[in-house]
């Protein structure tokens, strides 16, 4: 819109805020750095070769579910769980996915079974250090 069609008292306000640049950098959308698109782009490079290797190999989950078991009691995430999560965990008793939907980047959840309810994303550092394990072990 033209400013020449404001009113003097709103034009002047726009313009204030233009020259303000607290005012413009507020109001300015954040853009990703380079290296936040890189870091982004290797995080989903791996979320995808996990849910790749989930697909093709069956014994790939049960080494994901060790890997789990053995990286999240010791993580933050855990005293976050109720108890029949970590239950479930330590007995091993869930299922690795890779779930994704379109706002968002895909993720790497684990599903208790017998109760999809309680699904629980892991972070993305976690997914790194599964990611990393099953480098290895591949």
């Amino acid at each position: 819109m033209s400013l020449d069609l404001l009113p003097s008292s709103e034009r002047h306000n726009r313009r204030r805020k233009m020259r303000s640049f607290d005012e413009y950098a507020a109001s300015r959308e954040k853009i990703p750095s380079v290296e936040q698109i890189i870091e982004q782009s290797e995080h989903a490079k791996k979320v995808a070769e996990i849910g790749f290797a989930l697909e093709m190999e069956p014994k790939v989950q049960e080494s994901l579910q060790k890997s789990v078991n053995e990286i999240l009691p010791y993580t933050s995430l855990w005293q976050s769980l109720n108890a029949s999560q970590q239950e479930a965990v330590l007995s091993q008793q869930f299922t690795v996915q890779v779930e994704g939907d379109s706002a968002k980047q895909d993720v790497v959840a684990i599903v208790p079974e017998g109760n999809v309810a309680e699904k629980i994303q892991l972070p993305a550092a976690i997914t790194e250090q599964i990611a990393s394990q099953l480098q290895q072990q591949v």
